[in-house]
Order: C-alpha cells, then structure tokens, then sequence
C-alpha cells in the first residue's frame, strides 16, 4: 500500500510536468525592452508677430474705399507788387568828369569849356580861377541866350554862373549871372554885358556825384 502510493505520486508529478504544465513565459527582447529614447525638441523660439488671418468663410474686402476725387487746387501765394526800380545814373569809371561844352541858343557850334576844380565821386581836384588868355574863346552879340551842356549826354542837376574881366586874372571882381534855367538837361544862361570876359559855370554832376566848375572865353559884341 505504501509502496503503490510512491509510484502513483511520482506518475502524477510527471504528469503534471509534461502535459499539464504552464507554457514558460517569453522574456522580452532587448530590443523591446529598451526605453523609448526620449523626443529632440528644438529649442524654443519667440513667437513672431504675424497679422491675423481673415476668419474663414470671411469675403475679402474687394479693394480699398478711393479717397475723394477731388484734385486739390494749387495753393497759390499772391505775389508783392514789383516795387519800380531806382533811377540809374551814369557809373563812374574814371577820375576824369564828363566834358561841357557852350553855344548860343539854336546855333550849332559849341565851344569845349576848360574845367578846374571839380569833385567827381570818389575823385577831387582843387584850382584856381582860370584867366580869360588860357580859355576857348566864343563871340557873342548882347543880349545872347547860352546853353552849356554835358557832352556824354548826362544831365546837369544844378547850375550856377558868374563871371570877371578877362584882365582880371586874380578875380578880385566878380559877378553872377541871374536868370539861368534847366532845359532838356542843360543850362540856359543869360550872356553878360558888352565886354570881354572869363565866364565860370559851375555844373553839379546828377545823383550827388558832385560838381565841376567850367571856364570859357567869352566876348560879347554890340
């Protein structure tokens, strides 16, 4: 009895073994068994601004609202009134003042003057009274209207005349001459008495460039 309980209990050991048993359980691979290797991410950026995105469905606006169609008109500035120009006067380009010359009234022929003093702009020159011997002689019957004039064309701004006797070459006497008057520029004097004269006439250049004082021979017959 003892003997049959042996081998039944070893039978069913090796039963239990052989067929019964569990499957044995499959170990994992290496492969399987590794860890996932962790995800690279990129490194974190800063988000851009970006403009938004229309809603969808949206309708795009088709263009623009045009502005007015209204050309703006030129802003203009009114423009000053030109003032008018200055008056010009003749430019001086040298020391030597314009040369005069002496006529009676609707004749022709002019005699040059002799000039002695004078002040001409920026030049000046003093002399004397000039002897009636070193003058330019002009003959003239009493009671003679003469005319002294520029002879560059400028006009005369003012006059002033007097006269002495030719033999007085100091000028110890001497007297004006009344009644002048500017004409078209030049001066109209009266002709001193029946005599023999040194005639100064003293002529002041236009536009405050001074004067000159101008000498002529003057004989003034019956």
């Amino acid at each position: 009895m003892r003997r049959f309980g042996m081998a039944t209990l070893v039978g069913l050991l090796l039963v239990g073994c052989s067929g019964n048993a569990l499957p044995p359980t499959s170990m994992p691979s290496a492969s399987s068994a590794a860890p996932p290797a962790p995800a690279v991410t990129s490194p974190a950026t800063t988000p851009t601004a970006s403009a938004p995105t229309a809603a969808t469905g949206a309708t795009p606006p088709s263009s623009a609202t045009p502005l007015s169609s209204t050309t703006p008109s030129p802003v203009t500035t009114p423009s000053a009134s030109p003032s008018p120009l200055p008056a010009t006067s003749p430019t001086i380009d040298s020391a030597e003042p314009p040369a005069a010359a002496m006529a009676v009234v609707g004749s022709p022929d002019e005699v040059p003057g002799r000039l002695s003093s004078y002040s001409y702009g920026t030049f000046a020159s003093d002399g004397p009274w000039l002897p009636a011997r070193i003058l330019n002689d002009i003959t003239v019957p009493v009671g003679a209207k003469l005319v002294v004039r520029f002879l560059n064309g400028t006009s005369i701004a003012e006059f002033s005349a007097r006269y002495a006797a030719a033999a007085d070459e100091q000028a110890l006497v001497v007297r004006g001459i009344d009644g002048g008057r500017l004409v078209a520029g030049a001066a109209e004097i009266a002709a001193p008495p029946i005599g023999d004269w040194a005639v100064e006439v003293q002529l002041d250049y236009p536009a405050g460039q001074g004067s000159g004082s101008y000498y002529w021979h003057v004989t003034v017959t019956p």
